[in-house]
């Protein structure tokens, strides 16, 4: 199984101060939002939505 916390990263952007948290919460993809890096889903659409 691929390893998905291994996450590839520009220079430019930087990590929120929720970063290690989403992806300890199993955060899967992130998009670019004010120069930070957010998650945008956690796998299935329940856990994207938290039900």
């Amino acid at each position: 199984m691929e390893d998905k916390k291994n996450f590839g990263f520009g220079t430019q952007i930087r990590k929120s101060s929720y970063f290690n948290s989403t992806v300890k919460w199993g955060a899967t993809g992130f998009s670019v939002y004010n120069h930070m890096y957010i998650p945008r889903d956690f796998g299935s659409p329940e856990q994207n939505f938290g039900i």
